[in-house]
């Protein structure tokens, strides 16, 4: 597909990811950001992230030592 140009869009350049997102109907409402607003700040979706890796290492390490002990 890459070497014959094969599903590309003439004026859309999208580097590498442009096979992806021409095939994507409305593709920009998924991409861009100023269309879907959050009503949780990003941070706190962040540190909630994290916080909820750090549980669930301390819970593996747990049955780890566990199961192995």
């Amino acid at each position: 597909m890459m070497t014959q140009r094969i599903g590309l869009i003439d004026g859309l350049q999208f580097g590498c990811g442009q096979y992806y997102y021409t095939d994507i109907p409305n593709w920009q409402h998924y991409f861009q950001t100023d269309h879907y607003q959050s009503p949780v700040s990003m941070l706190f979706l962040v540190t909630v992230f994290f916080i909820w890796g750090y549980l669930m290492m301390k819970l593996w390490f747990w049955l780890d030592h566990k199961w192995n002990a």
